[in-house]
């Protein structure tokens, strides 16, 4: 198996959906585990080309911790005058570097409230999370397999993220998620989600982004 890792689910047992998120989690620590991910996304090696096996990424995943609804978390930052300023915020998933990935349950099926707006998807935000942290603090550019393929991603996310921060400061409606402009990190994640998500509408809105990810994912789904 990749690691070894556990499930801990902090829904009751009365709660409507309990049996239905216990399912869903066991199969997908089962994919994980068994390496069977690697067939459902496509990931599998092929002799003409040698490339990172980027689930080699979930070797020091340790497991999932599912809660019921969003977690407020305490937080803090030091402004520039050594001022440091607490504050709570509500999560709806979390990756963290050496430790379990934290979901909610309540946000894992889609609002149908939010229409045709920006995609969301938690549980691929946060394992690209996961990917992006298998080579140290999250940047938004994951493990990939040479110097020169790490300066192309670079390349191509910075740019990209620059355009799509522009879109947003102009208050223009976009595919990926607005919350990506915070950082390049969170730009790979929601990208990702829109990726997979919404691969035709990804691929004409941002073909060298969509480019760069199919190769790195191995696969093409705007063509399934």
């Amino acid at each position: 198996p990749i690691c070894q890792f556990s499930l801990s689910l902090n829904i009751k047992k009365d709660q409507m959906g309990y049996d239905e998120a216990v399912e869903l989690i066991e199969e997908l620590l089962e994919s994980i585990k068994t390496k069977g991910v690697k067939k459902t996304i496509g990931l599998l090696q092929t002799s003409k080309q040698k490339k990172v096996d980027i689930t080699d990424a979930y070797d020091g995943f340790v497991g999932i911790v599912m809660h019921e609804s969003q977690v407020v978390a305490p937080r803090e930052f030091m402004d520039e005058d050594g001022v440091v300023h607490e504050y709570e915020e509500e999560l709806a998933g979390e990756a963290m570097e050496g430790g379990p990935l934290m979901l909610a349950w309540s946000e894992l099926q889609p609002d149908p409230a939010l229409g045709a707006g920006p995609v969301y998807n938690v549980v691929i935000h946060e394992f690209a999370h996961v990917l992006d942290m298998a080579n140290g603090a999250a940047d938004g550019i994951p493990a990939l397999p040479s110097a020169k393929a790490t300066e192309a991603w670079i390349e191509v996310i910075d740019s990209e993220w620059a355009q799509f921060c522009q879109c947003v400061d102009a208050g223009e409606d976009t595919l990926i998620d607005p919350y990506g402009a915070e950082s390049v990190e969170e730009f790979f994640a929601v990208a990702s989600e829109a990726f997979f998500v919404e691969p035709l509408r990804m691929r004409q809105a941002h073909p060298a982004l969509y480019a760069l990810f199919a190769d790195f994912y191995r696969q093409d789904p705007a063509e399934r």
